[in-house]
């Protein structure tokens, strides 16, 4: 029989390693969920939509907003006083696809191909209806 345990003892296995690594990120998502939405126990950052004003950090004065309806697929875009696109809701989704800063994305290791884009994706709280 043996005296001591088959196996390495005292250094971490890959799988250890990587358990470790994964309960750290899990721990980390749920602390900064909780801490967003408790710290003022509301989600309300600075602005309504109904009177469409603001006076969060990114609030900025804006001109009239239109609402415009269109299909394929049912969806609300709100356009600026000048006609451009300031944000698509599409029924049935709980993401908005805003206008905001241009931005590029690259994966250089890997391919020369550059995407640029001034499409900023968010979650809504719930999905997107007509009327809201």
């Amino acid at each position: 029989m043996h005296s001591k345990p088959v196996g390495r003892r005292g250094n971490p296995t890959r799988r250890n390693v990587l358990g470790t690594i994964a309960g750290v990120a899990a721990a980390g998502v749920v602390g900064g969920y909780a801490w967003d939405h408790l710290r003022q126990g509301n989600d309300d950052h600075g602005g309504t939509v109904a009177d469409q004003t603001g006076t969060g950090p990114s609030a900025r004065a804006t001109g009239a907003h239109t609402f415009e309806r269109l299909s394929a697929p049912a969806r609300t875009v709100v356009r600026a006083a000048d006609g451009g696109t300031l944000a698509t809701f599409t029924d049935g989704a709980r993401t908005a696809v805003l206008t905001g800063p241009t931005r590029t994305f690259s994966e250089p290791r890997t391919t020369e191909a550059k995407v640029t884009t001034d499409a900023w994706v968010r979650v809504l709280p719930h999905e997107w209806q007509r009327g809201m």
